[in-house]
């Protein structure tokens, strides 16, 4: 959401609509305090305002007041009712809450593993075009994590994906065609994802690159300043990526040292993707 202060909206008109129980004027006034926009920064009442919208039912206030606690560790009664409020918003269709849901029952983050039930939830948000769910899914699918192994599946999953411009979608594309993982190996289309991968801001497409010129793979000569150069790169938005989530954390009094940045399946576990 972008709101552009005295052009967008009126904040006293909106304040006004909050007080007077208006659902969506609480979720909008929330997000100013949380974001500190007009100078109303204060996460205690961005937190007041989400949970008056979330009791009437507002799945994407439900979904921005269980985001911070979710993925804290212990089994805190804060972190219970995060994941509540995450399951409200996903029951109310929000792709979002429903890709978070699936990956707390997919991992057993405060609440028992139930990898059936993670499936069904990042199904359905990839279903709406959440491309990042998509990505997901794609990976469960090719490890076999959650859903028997199925390559084609994975492939079709990472396809859409790509199709709805998720550059992560695109590097898993590459690796499907170089290995021949659900689709005929090509080399060349293997390499030509890779690079539009990286291209498109893909953090993985780095790597993978980085690989192929360090091994000279793919049809390409083996080139050790580039890859470098590709290996460098990764390292360094991983790094940038790492501080904005630690930056993230600490605003919400999380710890430090949990921080999953990338897994092996090119999830980004830090947060969400909005």
């Amino acid at each position: 959401m972008y709101i552009e202060c005295g052009v967008a909206m009126n904040v006293n008109r909106v304040m006004q609509a909050a007080r007077n129980g208006i659902a969506e004027a609480q979720y909008v006034l929330g997000f100013l305090y949380e974001n500190g926009l007009c100078g109303m920064a204060n996460r205690a009442e961005a937190e007041n305002w989400y949970r008056r919208a979330s009791e009437q039912g507002m799945s994407a206030a439900q979904f921005e007041l269980a985001s911070p606690y979710w993925q804290k560790p212990g089994n805190d009664e804060r972190r219970q009712e995060a994941i509540g409020w995450l399951r409200k918003a996903a029951e109310r269709g929000f792709s979002l809450a429903q890709m978070d849901l699936g990956t707390v029952l997919l991992s057993g983050i405060g609440i028992p593993a139930d990898p059936e039930e993670a499936v069904r939830w990042i199904t359905q948000a990839a279903e709406t075009g959440h491309a990042p769910a998509a990505v997901s899914l794609g990976y469960m699918f090719l490890e076999g994590r959650g859903a028997a192994r199925d390559l084609e599946t994975a492939f079709r999953r990472f396809k859409r994906a790509a199709e709805l411009g998720d550059p992560e979608a695109m590097n898993a594309m590459g690796r499907c065609y170089e290995f021949g993982e659900g689709v005929t190996k090509d080399e060349s289309r293997a390499f030509d994802c890779y690079v539009n991968a990286a291209k498109n801001g893909s953090v993985s497409a780095r790597r993978s690159l980085g690989r192929v010129y360090y091994f000279g793979a793919l049809g390409q000569a083996a080139d050790s300043e580039k890859a470098d150069r590709y290996y460098n790169e990764h390292q360094e938005i991983l790094k940038a990526r790492l501080t904005e989530i630690q930056a993230e954390r600490a605003k919400y009094g999380q710890p430090q040292d949990e921080v999953d940045l990338m897994g092996d399946d090119g999830i980004n576990h830090g947060n969400s993707t909005r």
